[in-house]
């Protein structure tokens, strides 16, 4: 908690001091040694009902009632297909493989995902958005996350990554469409900024 309170602190300040060079250089909130991936991607949102064959979106991957909780969290979200927490604990791989880890762990079975920032860019318009579940289709999908493989394939369709319908809404997706995406470490000034993600 204390950790990513810290990240949201600095990034709220540097929003302040940095507005003026959102217009001029918004590639300055990004990271130039984090490449963009270009994917195709869905929309999901918190409190989706299951139906036949969809077990639905009242819980996340690490929120038993997400559907209560995300009323009072950030709109803009996402999911991507890898957990770092099976079984109630972290997967022996999470250390080696997610680029933030050391800084980020807190305890075992405390998921360094939730709350993440990426951005996502459609159509030349950039929006930002947090980590909030896991998907879509697979949850273990390690090297197209963080690696530089193409996502795992599945029979439905070539998603291989979820927003919320204010991430579609900003960069105005229709159905399944096409984005680019990298992670980042503070978002540049949005509607995204307020509320955050805190960590339980």
């Amino acid at each position: 908690m204390k950790a990513i309170m810290t990240t949201v602190v600095l990034c709220v300040a540097l929003t302040g001091a940095l507005r003026r060079l959102q217009n001029r250089a918004p590639a300055f909130f990004l990271s130039p040694t984090r490449p963009w991936k270009t994917v195709e991607t869905t929309v999901f949102w918190a409190g989706e009902p299951p139906t036949p064959g969809d077990p639905g979106n009242l819980r996340s991957a690490w929120d038993p009632i997400w559907h209560l909780n995300a009323l009072y969290e950030n709109p803009f979200y996402f999911a991507l297909p890898y957990n770092d927490i099976e079984a109630g604990h972290t997967k022996p791989e999470a250390p080696s493989v997610i680029p933030w880890f050391r800084n980020a762990f807190v305890r075992d079975g405390q998921s360094v995902l939730k709350g993440r920032w990426t951005a996502i860019r459609h159509n030349g318009r950039i929006c930002y958005a947090q980590w909030a579940d896991v998907g879509p289709y697979h949850t273990d999908d390690v090297d197209y996350v963080f690696g530089s493989v193409r996502p795992k394939p599945h029979p439905r369709n070539d998603a291989a990554l979820d927003v919320s319908p204010a991430v579609r809404d900003y960069l105005g997706l229709s159905g399944l469409d096409t984005v680019d995406w990298r992670f980042v470490s503070c978002p540049a000034p949005g509607p995204w900024m307020t509320p955050v993600f805190a960590r339980k």
